[in-house]
């Protein structure tokens, strides 16, 4: 038993750190954070109770039987619960960085990270002639950008793979020290009965002596 959830560790891993993903938003922008697949039709149903939270336990807006309700902290921020269970937030600034979790029907179902840049960071739009002419600085810049991105989703995951063989190793010596007892147990129960045979037979012959004589 305990081998088959060993096997299964890595399988709900992969399932769990799959339905998470990560949006980078410069600061005075909107943006809408969204983490459910294609395949998760939602739209329209009115029985979906969903909550949009941070990794805090901070309520952001959320919805139950078709009525919209929105946190302290957001009263006064212009945010939005879309008919797909898309969170929409106009102005974003460095306060909204963080996780953001979307539980649907009381159980958490998906997770995106949010990244607020400085707005001094950002670059203003730009026309198509000036996209094909853009600077070197504009160039490195956007590089390492997305080199920190990397690294930094890098280090997640290698967390994530070593917190699967910390369990994976603990839970296969469990099995172990399981197996090497059942078999200490299995000997000692044969050196029991063997014992209590032997001593059996012993009374035995004493009593057939003790009457013969």
């Amino acid at each position: 038993m305990l081998l088959k959830v060993i096997l299964c560790i890595p399988l709900l891993v992969a399932i769990s750190t799959a339905n998470r993903g990560f949006i980078i938003q410069c600061e005075g922008e909107s943006t809408t954070l969204s983490c459910l697949g294609p395949r998760n039709h939602t739209e329209g149903k009115v029985e979906i109770n969903a909550l949009w939270k941070k990794d805090s336990g901070e309520r952001v807006i959320w919805k139950y039987y078709g009525h919209n309700k929105t946190g302290d902290s957001y009263r006064n921020r212009k945010i939005k619960l879309n008919d797909n269970l898309s969170l929409s937030i106009e102005g974003c600034d460095q306060s909204d960085q963080g996780i953001y979790i979307l539980c649907i029907n009381e159980k958490p179902s998906c997770e995106v990270r949010l990244f607020v840049k400085d707005s001094k960071q950002c670059t203003k739009p730009k026309t198509s002639t000036e996209q094909s002419t853009r600077s070197p600085e504009f160039m490195e810049q956007a590089a390492t950008d997305e080199k920190n991105l990397q690294n930094e989703t890098s280090l997640q995951n290698t967390y994530i793979r070593w917190i699967i063989v910390s369990v994976s190793v603990c839970l296969f010596g469990m099995v172990l020290l399981l197996l090497v007892y059942w078999i200490q147990r299995r000997k000692t129960s044969k050196n029991d009965k063997s014992g209590t045979k032997l001593l059996h037979t012993y009374c035995t012959e004493a009593q057939s002596n003790n009457a013969s004589a």
